[in-house]
């Protein structure tokens, strides 16, 4: 079984080599908050936005010791992606609603928020709703899509099975 950890991890190892100096980033689906605790903790340069329509107690405890460069939005995903003009942000990760319909919104309200050579990334890969809704989204916007199966290590979508969970995208439109 992979360390799923490690795995999320490998988007900070790609935003550490962003050639900027401090990176915004929002997270769509917040959850317990260890996702944003591991991009807090291994990339000194974000600040993130936590985007949930609940906040968790236990959220709140584990990004505590990052809370200078964290905000939090308590607010459905697509009326939080209004507050923010185009090419705001230099990471997006959705993990919000994971029905076809939910990624769709996600998607097609927050890929204009992402700046030019900016990562647009994800969780959940292998729910065959994700994957249609991204499917259909790289169609309609010709690029690469790739999936994450281990730190350090990512292939293109096509190559992908149920072990990969995580995806991320390279805005270069």
């Amino acid at each position: 079984m992979a360390n799923w950890n490690l795995i999320r991890a490998s988007f900070s190892v790609l935003l550490n080599t962003m050639p900027i100096g401090n990176i915004v980033g929002v997270e769509i689906g917040v959850d317990k908050g260890e996702n944003a605790k591991l991009m807090l903790e291994n990339c000194s340069r974000i600040n993130l936005i936590l985007v949930d329509i609940v906040e968790q107690p236990q959220m709140v405890e584990v990004i505590k010791p990052y809370l200078d460069r964290v905000e939090f939005i308590k607010d459905a995903s697509v009326n939080a992606a209004k507050r923010f003009p185009d090419n705001h942000f230099d990471y997006i990760y959705i993990d919000g609603d994971h029905s076809y319909k939910g990624v769709g919104e996600d998607i097609e309200a927050w890929y204009p928020k992402i700046k030019t050579g900016g990562i647009f990334a994800g969780h959940d890969f292998w729910m065959t709703e994700v994957q249609q809704a991204l499917k259909e989204f790289c169609l309609k916007n010709p690029q690469p899509l790739y999936a994450v199966q281990r730190l350090y290590q990512t292939y293109m979508i096509p190559q992908a099975d149920a072990e990969f969970m995580d995806w991320w995208l390279k805005k270069y439109d």
